[in-house]
């Protein structure tokens, strides 16, 4: 994927709490920013290329949303690591974040 590709969708910035479920993983995420194709967050630990992501994102006081994605690229970040997922299918997360 090249960088025109990846930058074609307009990003958002969120700094949303998140959780995330990866190989029988879990935990707390940060989405720092998120478009319909994909996003970036930042995990307890890095994750290898290729991985699968399962986000549970809270879009209002009751209800919750699950997208599913692939890492994409993975840097060391303070203890963790941030990372880019590119979601399997077009999310309508973002229609809901910015709401």
């Amino acid at each position: 994927m090249g960088a025109t590709e990846r930058r074609a969708s307009a990003r958002r910035c969120t700094e949303r709490k998140v959780f995330y479920q990866s190989s029988g993983s879990y935990g707390a995420a940060c989405l720092l920013d998120i478009s319909i194709n994909g996003g970036r967050l930042t995990l307890p630990a890095t994750r290898g290329h290729g991985s699968e992501l399962r986000l549970l994102c809270q879009v209002d006081s009751q209800r919750f949303l699950w997208v599913r994605g692939r890492v994409v690229w993975s840097l060391p970040f303070g203890p963790g690591a941030q990372v880019g997922i590119r979601f399997d299918a077009p999310s309508k997360l973002l229609e809901h974040l910015a709401a």
